[in-house]
């Protein structure tokens, strides 16, 4: 073992004595080192730039301490944490000058150093003023940036009196109340300038507006030279009414022309709505009969169901060669009248050509538009039955649908034809086959996007693979029997069931509703526009009838009337009631003791003439003519 000298004990010197060993030099460092951190920002590192104090007793530069609470709003001295606000500081006062004893220097204030600065930082025993710290004067380091900024606005607040700051914050919230006062002018000045420019935009369409008018003037004045013989004539007075009476809708089919397309053209088209809705005044009637059972031959011997019960006619619907018109309703029969022997009105009593007996009550009926003696019928017990009109035979019976079938449709010069039911299905047949030929919608479609169907409708062009149908659920969807997995469009405008739909041309469609409205739709190839809504009759609980004729379209109403519209116009344009003292009017109905008020239930214009076939819950049938 190695025995340690005397001079190795001397320089041998353990780590921990070293450590814990301080020299008398050595301690004035450490007084001179924990005197310069009290008078150091513990963020910065620096000396203080207007200095705050926090209500734990830690102090910072009011900028470094505010940055800090940007991020978070707690005391950043670690294991502290205090929640802070920057209300919640305070300015203090840091002396700066050492104790008795002490050898650190104490830099010369502005005042002794004659040169400008703040007073107030002086008197504190600031180190110098901001300034010096953005010079780099008396030995501080300079600065730049953002400190510069905050280091003024620490002397400003930090020199500035109680009072001085009191007046300074009345001068703030005045300036903020004056830019708050201009920002509420400057909105109110662009809503003004808004309105205005959308008034003179307004002017300057009238203007326009007028400009055209007086040009047509012009040229229909010089056109018709003897005004005042025409104004005296009482036809014309009643027909110059009847645009006074509708002068709104007018003027919008004014406008209408007048921006169209063609314009050299748009006073030629205006004229033939003018002259074409003012041609007729009312309809008058031609024949009535009852759709009533075999062997009632007179009024006297009606039966029971005549007038105790509804005998309600459901469909009327002309051939092909519209020389024959059927009938047929609750009766459970289908009846066959000549038009020829109906237009006889020397005829007092007009009887069926045909009629043949139904197992159910038929909910509607339509004509082949290519074989003339087929008729196809479909009934409450979900059956569709295609008839040999000639023989009063059934060719052929169709029984896929569960449940209650509202309307069937042919499509124009085809075997095909569709029926709609209360099983939420558009069932497509072929006259030629057994089965269905498709199904809408499909199968596989969520049992959510079906609703009842009340009404069907081919398209009237001849080629056509589109077929419209009306829903419970006041929709109305149109289908490409092509693409059947989703509709072309679907409408939703009306408020209740879709009872009927009807084409006026392939791009102009017309729907009835329970809602008392019929609507009228623009259909293009990639856009629908709601047109006009028609209102006058009532319709909220029954099927009333619809049908479309050269531009007039005519609907049923709960108040036993047939109301005609024209289509540029919102309004009727005239109307017919049942009402009248013939047998089984509604005089007659109310004093048998009949359980409902009677409703007109279907109607069908002649497609040539200006014939209307109407029909009411109570089995009359009137053929009217419009005149």
């Amino acid at each position: 073992m190695v025995r340690m000298g005397r001079s190795d004990r001397m320089t041998a010197t353990p780590a921990s004595s070293r450590k814990r060993g301080r020299s008398p030099a050595g301690s004035e460092d450490d007084d001179n080192s924990r005197a310069s951190k009290e008078l150091t920002c513990p963020i910065c590192r620096d000396r203080f730039t207007a200095p705050h104090e926090t209500p734990c007793n830690h102090r910072f530069c009011f900028k470094c301490i505010e940055r800090s609470l940007e991020r978070a709003p707690v005391c950043p001295v670690r294991n502290c944490g205090t929640y802070l606000t920057l209300e919640s500081l305070k300015p203090v006062t840091i002396d700066d000058r050492p104790e008795k004893g002490s050898n650190s220097r104490i830099p010369d204030s502005p005042q002794s150093s004659g040169r400008m600065g703040s007073p107030k930082a002086s008197a504190l025993g600031w180190p110098g003023s901001s300034i010096d710290a953005v010079h780099g004067r008396d030995g501080i380091a300079p600065v730049s940036g953002d400190r510069v900024r905050g280091l003024l606005q620490g002397d400003f607040i930090q020199n500035m009196t109680k009072e001085e700051l009191m007046q300074l914050r009345h001068g703030l919230g005045e300036v903020i109340k004056n830019n708050a006062l201009k920002a509420d002018n400057e909105l109110v000045l662009r809503s003004l300038e808004k309105f205005r420019d959308a008034r003179i935009e307004e002017l300057n369409k009238l203007q326009r507006e007028v400009d055209i008018l007086k040009k047509d003037v012009s040229i229909l004045s010089s056109r018709t030279p003897s005004r005042k013989e025409v104004a005296e004539d009482d036809a014309f007075v009643r027909k110059l009414d009847k645009i006074r009476n509708n002068v709104g809708d007018f003027e919008h089919l004014w406008i209408n022309e007048a921006y169209g397309p063609n314009r050299q053209k748009a006073l030629d088209r205006f004229s033939v709505h003018v002259n074409h809705f003012t041609k007729y005044n009312r309809l008058e009637l031609i024949a009535s009969w009852r759709h009533r059972r075999r062997n009632d031959t007179d009024h006297s011997s009606l039966s029971g169901d005549t007038y105790t019960q509804a005998n309600i006619v459901s469909s009327i619907e002309l051939d092909k060669e519209c020389r024959r018109v059927a009938t047929a309703g609750v009766l459970r029969q289908i009846k066959i009248f000549e038009v020829d022997n109906l237009r006889d009105r020397s005829v007092k009593m007009h009887f069926p050509i045909q009629e043949f007996a139904t197992k159910a009550k038929l909910s509607s009926l339509s004509w082949n538009k290519h074989i003339s003696n087929h008729l196809i019928s479909a009934d409450y017990n979900g059956v569709v039955s295609l008839w040999d009109a000639d023989q009063g035979e059934i060719v052929r019976e169709y029984e896929e649908h569960t449940n209650k079938i509202w309307s069937v449709d042919y499509a124009k010069a085809s075997n095909i034809f569709a029926s709609g039911s209360n099983d939420t299905k558009v069932i497509i047949w072929d006259s030629l086959q057994e089965a269905s030929v498709q199904t809408i919608p499909s199968e596989d479609s969520p049992e959510q996007n079906r609703a009842q169907v009340c009404c069907v409708r081919f398209s009237p062009e001849s080629n056509s693979q589109k077929i419209v149908f009306g829903c419970a659920d006041s929709s109305v969807h149109c289908y490409d029997l092509r693409y059947p997995r989703a509709p072309l469009f679907s409408l939703r405008k009306h408020d209740n069931a879709v009872s009927y739909v009807s084409f006026i041309s392939s791009r102009q469609l017309v729907t009835a509703s329970t809602d008392s409205t019929l609507k009228l739709w623009q259909i293009e190839d990639n856009s629908q526009e709601l047109v006009r809504t028609f209102t006058g009759h009532k319709n909220q609980t029954n099927f009333v009838g619809l049908s479309v004729h050269d531009q007039f379209i005519s609907c049923g109403s709960e108040d036993n009337k047939v109301f005609n519209y024209y289509t540029g116009i919102s309004k009727p344009c005239f109307s017919y009631s049942f009402g009248g003292s013939e047998p089984g009017s509604d005089e007659d109905m109310e004093a048998s003791g009949a359980p409902h008020k009677p409703f007109v239930s279907a109607v069908s214009w002649h497609p040539t003439e200006n014939l209307l076939f109407a029909a009411n819950s109570q089995g009359s049938v009137r053929m009217v003519k419009m005149v």
